[in-house]
């Protein structure tokens, strides 16, 4: 997978662009990359990042742990 497949992943995340957690916020389905842009606009992560995370995702899948 690509990194633009991957950043059009659709992903539920809150107004600030964080995962579900046990917090009673409103949860949105969005693609990857609209989360990730709340989360650079809310100041909780930089566009080098998204690279980072990205090839972090990339080595975990081709380890063979798929989904």
């Amino acid at each position: 997978m690509n990194l633009n497949q991957w950043l059009k992943q659709t992903i539920q995340c809150d107004e600030k662009g964080r995962l579900p957690s046990l917090e009673n916020t409103p949860l949105d389905y969005v693609s990857r990359q609209e989360m990730y842009n709340r989360r650079i606009a809310n100041n909780l992560m930089f566009d080098e990042d998204i690279y980072k995370e990205y090839n972090d995702y990339l080595k975990w899948y081709n380890n063979g742990d798929k989904r």
